[in-house]
């Protein structure tokens, strides 16, 4: 989905990037970058939305039970119905993020398989949530060269964002 809106747009705006100090060796790096981070901001919103709906489940189940509120003014067959109802559906709700989590664990996999200096930049800032100097640190670079890096990528990725109407 996210390849079908981006590469063909990045491909006919190529020109307008480079003009716009996109060099053109960055085209890939970028893609990639806005990929797996939009994948994994995707993923975490999905996440935080069912452990929200579980949560929901979980209280509103509690007042179908004995001695809640909506059993006590309810015949027993419908609190019974609804008990059965709310229990298989947070069923389906926890099996739903064991899968958001097992995916998102397989794509910090991929992730953290990734080589490229501005990928490990963008998974240590973004994903670890580590500051540039102890990134700069961990890959044995300057601070002030991980500062350039970052800037560099954010710019990049700003303008990306400007070129498709997001900004």
């Amino acid at each position: 989905m996210l390849d079908e809106f981006i590469v063909p747009w990045f491909d006919s705006r190529a020109r307008i990037l480079v003009r716009n100090g996109l060099k053109p060796r960055f085209k890939e790096r970028v893609m990639k970058s806005i990929q797996w981070l939009v994948k994994y901001d995707l993923i975490q919103d999905e996440i935080e939305l069912i452990e929200w709906d579980i949560r929901k489940t979980k209280i509103e189940l509690k007042r179908w039970e004995r001695n809640g509120d909506l059993f006590n003014k309810n015949r027993l067959e419908t609190a019974v119905s609804q008990q059965q109802r709310l229990g298989q559906a947070l069923i389906n709700l926890e099996n739903v993020l064991n899968e958001k989590h097992q995916l998102k664990n397989d794509l910090l996999e991929l992730i953290n398989s990734f080589r490229g200096l501005d990928n490990q930049i963008l998974k240590m800032k973004y994903i670890d949530g580590l500051t540039l100097e102890v990134i700069a640190y961990k890959l044995q670079y300057s601070p002030q060269y991980i500062y350039n890096r970052h800037a560099e990528i954010k710019r990049s990725l700003k303008l990306l964002e400007n070129l498709s109407g997001g900004g």
